[in-house]
């Protein structure tokens, strides 16, 4: 499942360069892709890329190139987002939003249905009144509402935190997930779990989001609103880090400091402040992106929409998110050549053995 069947027709995905629009592309055997970039070519079978920018009227294209487009196109996906907690309020919102405005003018031009990748995230301030949005999911939640409101036949999606396959943790390039194992092999993270050890972490692997995409497209008179998220398949954040403690270990062969739990407040008072700053570059980079995981932690599980989706659609089951997660690992650790230490420790079955 996840195929798109149909070989006419041909779909407009903005971020296919980013981890979530990879996984969509390698499952779009059967379509032809044009897909809008800033610069770099996506060099993949019947991927056609475009060099635009989102945030500009017309896609940054001119008006024949972009009727053009339209003309061609029967499905628009919008993955592309400002992401990072590090960008200003006024660059987050001109991506996200505008760009979210620029690209369903083009659905709206060609008649295209719309399926618009949001977050889980952006709607916590009405579940968890301890949340205070940021500018990334206050700029998603009014994205959402410019989609519900543009009159564009439309789906939108809303998964949690996108973690590596499902299958073997492979992923287009390294996550907060991934910096989180590197910071304990290392010993940089030694003491700071800034969230309740009872929270929760809520995961998806991006094979399944991808799925679903594909699925969408396929099944083009689906509309809605889902929630792609583990919901009360959720881990708890000390299962998360029990999972790091025992894993991290075993994949490198290297003994780990054990990770204690801290008030959120203290790395904003003192950690970032004080630690951070004599850090190098690359190492602060890695510890913010892994705070950042951290700090989508959640006293609740989040609402999930897919028993329905799997239902709808015929998409398959998400295995296990215990072994998800250990594939992520396994898979950060092949990457940096740390495996071999371990490649032993498999059980019969071709599974880490899980922590208890």
């Amino acid at each position: 499942m996840g195929k798109v069947s149909n070989p006419t027709k041909t779909v407009f995905l903005t971020g296919g360069s980013g981890v979530l629009g990879r996984a969509i592309l390698e499952r779009l055997n059967d379509a032809t892709a044009v897909c809008l970039v800033h610069r770099t070519p996506i060099e993949l079978p019947n991927v056609i890329t475009v060099i635009g920018d989102i945030s500009q009227p017309q896609l940054g294209l001119s008006r024949d190139q972009f009727d053009e487009l339209a003309n061609r196109i029967d499905y628009v996906v919008h993955s592309a987002a400002a992401t990072s907690f590090g960008d200003s309020r006024e660059s987050t919102f001109k991506t996200n939003v505008e760009g979210t405005r620029n690209v369903l003018q083009l659905a709206k031009k060609a008649g295209a249905p719309f399926c618009h990748i949001s977050t889980a995230f952006a709607h916590l301030e009405q579940l968890d009144n301890a949340h205070l949005s940021n500018a990334y999911e206050a700029s998603k939640l009014e994205s959402e509402a410019i989609v519900r409101a543009s009159g564009v036949p439309h789906v939108i999606l809303r998964p949690s935190v996108v973690i590596g396959d499902s299958n073997d943790g492979s992923m287009a390039r390294f996550q907060g997930f991934h910096f989180m194992c590197e910071l304990i092999f290392r010993g940089v993270l030694p003491v700071w779990v800034p969230a309740s050890p009872d929270a929760y972490m809520d995961f998806i692997p991006q094979d399944i989001v991808a799925d679903i995409v594909c699925a969408l497209v396929d099944r083009s008179d689906v509309r809605g609103e889902f929630w792609l998220t583990a919901g009360n398949r959720a881990l708890q954040v000390r299962k998360a880090v029990s999972l790091w403690e025992q894993h991290v270990p075993r994949l490198t062969g290297r003994a780990i400091k054990p990770l204690r739990y801290v008030e959120p407040d203290v790395i904003d008072r003192l950690i970032r402040p004080v630690f951070l700053p004599a850090l190098p570059a690359r190492t602060q980079m890695m510890v913010n992106q892994a705070l950042e995981l951290l700090s989508f932690s959640i006293e609740q599980p989040l609402p999930t929409s897919l028993p329905q989706l799997e239902s709808l659609l015929g998409i398959r089951h998400m295995p296990e998110l215990e072994l998800c997660l250990i594939r992520n690992a396994e898979f950060w650790a092949r990457k940096r050549g740390f495996l071999q230490a371990a490649e032993g420790d498999r059980s019969a079955s071709g599974r880490w053995p899980a922590h208890e």
